[in-house]
């Protein structure tokens, strides 16, 4: 491992003598975003050769500078372009100015660091790891073996290994992980190579992290999506020549077996460690010659082919282990983080020319797997991970093939599949769990805060996640939001949940009403398509939808129902006789009614001429109507004084009142002539 000397005009000194050189005791400004070695590290003078502050140089002059160092890291993209960088000696702070906005990228072409030494103390935070690789070793952004490495609010995205372990960080040491988002990381097993018997595959592990042996991690409102462990796949068999050979990793475990010779008399295939897919078998020409066995994959790893007289084997996939988290071994705690979207993928076998067939391995343990070691959680989410071909399901979260039972301090996980045997069980203290209980996620973006999460749902249906937690400590959520004494399960705390009444109305025949329904920071859609708090509705029934700054849907049951209202009709005008009572009806009975003759019922009796008005009020709406009564005038009839008759005389009387103005009257006489 390279290490980073100090030299002071010309001179190598102890760093004994560099504690005492209070000038490298200064912190540092990065000022440009292009990438370059610092050029006399250990002067206290952050410039490279083109006398600029880069990233690295300040790191360098940091490592050296015998005392706590803070670097400041102004919003930019800056580019690493020179490869990884060493750093086994300091005491260094790195604060970003935010991950979304402080962003470094390796574009592929290297990871960044490899972090070791007993006396390192690294603190990262506010920033962005963008696209990190590395080929030969594990852990595509950094590998950490120091034991005081705390990440706070930091990315890891696209990061990706092809040895197999922690396609964003491979952990040998100890690591405070607080805030942080792992997305798009990758941990590739290499494949199996063709050859007479095919290699096996080589285990894929760990696609955000791989815990090692003296390893030890604590994790608390994380998020972990979109990463992949994947195993390598199975080399094809050939015709002739040495077996394949099987994939390799960096260290033995989780390599792939090697295919058999075809001819070379060492037919059988070579043994799969931990993880790794089966050798194909080959074969051995000749009188004396036979078929070679393939070797069975390790937890698993598919199990090569056999060979076959002149037929031989492809080597099995790799098994594909913790989409997102793996461990091999050491003490990991995972207090409110939230796994989805992250994957298991086993490598698929090789093919065989006349031997038997080989077999794909098993993804296990979508959000985590391990080999060893022990698993902490509390107030968790695993849900929607997949690990490939699992026998517990394709949709199972977590697996634990030894180091068991999962702990917890308080228990209250929500995990969407888990096998319920053998190591993957919560220990009998852990309470409060939910296994394959959907946790309803709102889609993974931006909530607020420093990094991108999953929300959970506060709409129908209601998330089971909501004030499910358990107090153990943890004050805020992963964008700083502070958490309530029932805090939310997983590494977002979430908002009330949405609480409304179905939405009701009366409206008059022919208009409208204003509806109103509202939720803070929400918006509210109604039936008709129109946005807003309020609404003019008609008669009419539908759904109004009331979606949150979250991004989550309410809909709320929308109801106008028309009164009912007979327009009042009191007929025509008329003319009545006089002294006859007229009797008019507004109808609508049971509304309230008022009379111009100052009655309050439905009907009114009018005795004298005029306008008559009424106003009808049904439940607020008014309508009225008008008529007028008019009484004939009483007719002059008068036959004069009473008249006595003899035997035989008549007289004349006369009914009709010369000079009447009005209609002509008809009479009628009784006791006498008709006219």
């Amino acid at each position: 491992m390279p290490m980073i000397h100090v030299v002071l005009r010309g001179v190598f000194l102890p760093f004994c003598l560099l504690l005492s050189l209070s000038v490298l005791s200064q912190d540092y400004t990065v000022d440009t975003v292009q990438d370059g070695t610092d050029a006399n590290p250990g002067d206290g003078v952050c410039a490279s050769a083109a006398g600029v502050c880069t990233f690295r140089a300040a790191l360098q002059e940091a490592a050296v500078a015998g005392a706590p160092q803070v670097i400041a890291l102004p919003a930019g993209t800056y580019n690493w372009t020179l490869g990884q960088l060493d750093l086994d000696e300091g005491q260094i702070t790195v604060n970003g100015d935010g991950a979304r906005t402080t962003i470094v990228d390796a574009a592929g072409n290297s990871r960044f660091f490899e972090i070791s030494g007993g006396s390192t103390v690294l603190t990262f935070a506010d920033f962005e790891l963008r696209n990190g690789l590395d080929a030969n070793d594990p852990g595509g952004a950094f590998e950490n073996d120091c034991d005081d490495l705390t990440l706070t609010r930091m990315v890891f995205r696209d990061c990706e290994t092809r040895v197999g372990f922690g396609g964003a960080i491979h952990n040998r040491g100890a690591m405070e992980v607080q805030g942080c988002l792992f997305m798009g990381c990758i941990a590739d097993g290499d494949d199996g190579n063709n050859g007479g018997g095919g290699g096996g595959g080589a285990l894929g592990a760990g696609g955000a992290i791989s815990s090692w042996q003296g390893s030890s991690s604590t994790f608390e409102n994380c998020t972990f999506t979109g990463c992949i462990a994947r195993g390598g796949d199975g080399g094809n068999a050939g015709g002739g020549g040495g077996g394949g050979q099987g994939g390799t990793s960096f260290s033995n475990f989780g390599r792939g077996g090697d295919g058999g010779d075809i001819g070379f008399g060492d037919e059988d295939a070579g043994t799969a460690n931990v993880g790794g897919g089966g050798g194909g078998g080959g074969y051995t020409t000749g009188w004396n010659g036979g078929p070679g066995d393939g070797t069975n994959g390790i937890m698993f790893g598919g199990n090569g082919g056999n060979g076959a007289n002149n037929g031989a084997a492809g080597g099995g996939g790799a098994a594909g282990f913790g989409g997102a988290f793996f461990s091999r071994a050491g003490s990991h705690v995972f207090r409110h983080c939230t796994f989805s979207g992250n994957q298991a993928i086993p490598g698929e076998a090789g093919n065989s020319v006349g031997g038997t067939a080989a077999q794909d391995g098993t993804g296990r343990g979508g959000a985590i797997g391990t080999y060893a070691g022990t698993i902490t959680l509390d107030n968790c989410i695993l849900y929607g991970n997949t690990a490939v071909g699992s026998p517990a399901g394709e949709g199972e979260d977590l697996f634990l093939f030894s180091g068991g039972p999962i702990l917890s301090d308080a228990g209250n996980n929500i995990v969407g599949v888990m096998e319920d045997a053998g190591e993957t069980v919560f220990d009998a203290a852990s309470t409060g769990n939910q296994i394959g209980v959907d946790p309803i996620l709102l889609p993974f973006g931006d909530y607020g805060g420093p990094t991108d999460a999953y929300m959970i749902s506060a709409c129908d249906p209601l998330s089971p996640a909501i004030d499910g937690g358990a107090a153990i400590g943890v004050t805020e959520d992963q964008r700083g939001e502070p958490r309530d004494a029932n805090p939310d399960i997983g590494a977002i705390e979430g908002p009330e949940p949405v609480d409304l009444d179905p939405v009701s109305g009366q409206v008059c025949p022919g208009e409208t009403v204003e509806l109103s329904l509202s939720w803070p920071d929400a918006t509210t859609t109604w039936p008709d398509g129109s946005e807003g708090d309020t609404w003019d509705a008609p008669v009419g029934s539908g759904v109004a939808t009331v979606t949150t700054a979250e991004g989550c849907e309410e809909e709320v049951d929308v109801e106008v129902t028309g009164i009912q209202f007979d327009t009042p009709d009191l007929g025509p005008d008329q003319t009545v006789c006089p002294g006859e009572p007229v009797v008019l009806d507004a109808g609508n009975p049971g509304a309230v009614f008022a009379w111009s003759t100052g009655a309050f019922t439905q009907t009114a009796t009018v005795l004298d001429s005029g306008l008559v008005e009424v106003e009808v009020n049904v439940q607020g709406c008014i309508e009225s109507d008008q008529v007028v009564v008019s009484y004939y005038d009483a007719y002059p009839l008068e036959l004069g004084p009473d008249v006595v008759l003899c035997t035989g005389e008549s007289v004349d009387l006369n009914a009709e009142a010369f000079g009447w103005p009005g209609l002509p009257p008809s009479f009628q006489w009784q006791a006498g002539p008709a006219d």
